[in-house]
């Protein structure tokens, strides 16, 4: 069953990576590949499972970065730091 897992950087923890795999191991894997998280060697992955991403692995970008939003990661757009305290604020005005 693939299950989503947030892998971040155990040095600083200042870059996450949501990604969806069967397994920490193979999660951590996939998210070394990715342009985020491939300065950081293996060992230096943590992979935690994020239960509120399961069944979601086939959303959109966009469905996603809300779905993160809204379980409490923060993203840059357009000048904005959008987070769960404004998200829909954000979404009236347009600008999401």
């Amino acid at each position: 069953m693939i299950k989503g897992y947030v892998v971040s950087e155990n040095v600083g923890y200042e870059t996450s990576v949501l990604v969806f795999a069967e397994t920490a191991n193979q999660a951590k894997s996939i998210a070394n590949a990715r342009e985020e998280m491939d300065s950081f060697d293996y060992i230096d992955l943590r992979a935690n499972r994020a239960k509120f991403a399961d069944g979601h692995e086939n959303d959109d970008e966009s469905d996603l970065q809300m779905l993160l939003i809204r379980n409490g990661w923060w993203f840059e757009i357009d000048g904005h730091i959008i987070d769960s305290e404004n998200v829909d604020e954000m979404i009236a005005q347009g600008i999401i």
